[in-house]
């Protein structure tokens, strides 16, 4: 899981917290990293703060899901700030699975990275699946 998240106490206790449940995490402090980061490896799913220093969380959603490798993965935003229905639908628009507020509750953060890790995993399988059958389908059409 990509953690995207630029205070360095919130993000220790994010990390810490999964870790402790075998999630493999990668912490960025920026949506440039991200971005970077992203780009390098196609993380299961991404935390990513809303208020970053060099993007909102938004803007990097909306990166994030342009490009084709990493569109269907699951973003979920944290936030400290108490959000308007409009922000929420914007997020949601921009691919967003679930919101979750600061200060995180462990219990929840991990229920909730748990499914959405679990979606994530098994979408890929169908995809891979459904690519083998296709292929296996032209081979058979040669044959």
């Amino acid at each position: 899981m990509l953690v995207v998240e630029d205070d360095p106490d919130v993000a220790s206790g994010l990390t810490s917290i999964l870790e402790a449940e075998g999630v493999e995490t990668s912490l960025v402090t920026s949506g440039s990293e991200a971005m970077n980061r992203a780009a390098e490896f196609q993380p299961d799913a991404m935390l990513i703060d809303i208020g970053l220093p060099d993007m909102s969380g938004i803007e990097l959603a909306k990166l994030i899901k342009r490009r084709k490798r990493s569109q269907d993965v699951p973003l979920l935003f944290l936030t400290a700030h108490l959000l308007e229905e409009r922000d929420v639908l914007q997020g949601y628009g921009v691919g967003a699975v679930d919101y979750l507020s600061k200060p995180i509750n462990p219990d929840i953060l991990r229920s909730k990275v748990a499914v959405f890790l679990d979606l994530f995993k098994k979408t890929r399988a169908l995809a891979e699946l459904n690519q083998a059958l296709e292929k296996a389908g032209r081979v058979a059409d040669f044959l």
